[in-house]
C-alpha cells in the first residue's frame, strides 16, 4: 500500500475544513448555549437564594409585628384592668360613702325620735306625779306647799339622764 500524498493532504485539508466548520457552526453555538444556559442557571439560584433572604426578612419583621402587637394588646389589656379596678374601688368608695351617709342620717332620724319621746315622758311623768302629788297631798298640805314639793320633784326629774 502506496500512500498518496497528495490524496494525504487532501484529506487533510478536508479533515481541517471540517473541524474549522464544525468549530465555527457546531461547537461555538453549542458552547453558548450552554455557557448562557449556565449563567441564566447561576442568575435563577442566585435570585432563589435572594429570595429566601428576602422571605426570612419578611418572616422576621412579620413576628416582629406580631410580637409588637401582642405586647400592645397585653398593655392595652392591663390598662383595661387598672381602670376597671380603679373604677370599681371608686364605685366601692362612693357606695360607702352613701351608705355611711344614710346610716348617719337615719341615726340622726333615730336621736330625734328618742328626744321627742324623752320630752314625750317628760312631761307625762311631769303631769303624772303632779296629779299623784296633788291627790296625796291635797288633804295633808296647803297649796303653797304643794307648789314647793312639785317644782323640787320636777328638777331632779330635770337632772334624771334618761
Amino acid at each position: 500500500m502506496e500512500i498518496n500524498i497528495i490524496q494525504l493532504l487532501g484529506q487533510i485539508i478536508n479533515i481541517v475544513i471540517l473541524v474549522w466548520l464544525l468549530n465555527k457552526f457546531l461547537y461555538k453555538p453549542i458552547l453558548k448555549v450552554i455557557d448562557d444556559r449556565n449563567r441564566q442557571i447561576k442568575r435563577g439560584l442566585e435570585l432563589g437564594k435572594k429570595n429566601e433572604l428576602e422571605r426570612q426578612k419578611i418572616e422576621e419583621l412579620q413576628k416582629q409585628k406580631i410580637a409588637e402587637a401582642e405586647k400592645k394588646v397585653m398593655a392595652l389589656i392591663q390598662q383595661a384592668k387598672q381602670e376597671a379596678s380603679l373604677q370599681s374601688k371608686e364605685i366601692l368608695a362612693q357606695a360607702k360613702k352613701q351608705a355611711h351617709e344614710e346610716v348617719e342620717k337615719q341615726r340622726r332620724l333615730l336621736v330625734e325620735e328618742m328626744e321627742q319621746a324623752r320630752d314625750e315622758i317628760r312631761t307625762e311623768v311631769a303631769d303624772l306625779v303632779v296629779k299623784t302629788s296633788q291627790r296625796l297631798l291635797a288633804d295633808v298640805l296647803d297649796p303653797k306647799a304643794q307648789e314647793k314639793i312639785i317644782k323640787s320633784e320636777l328638777e331632779s326629774l330635770k337632772k334624771v339622764n334618761w
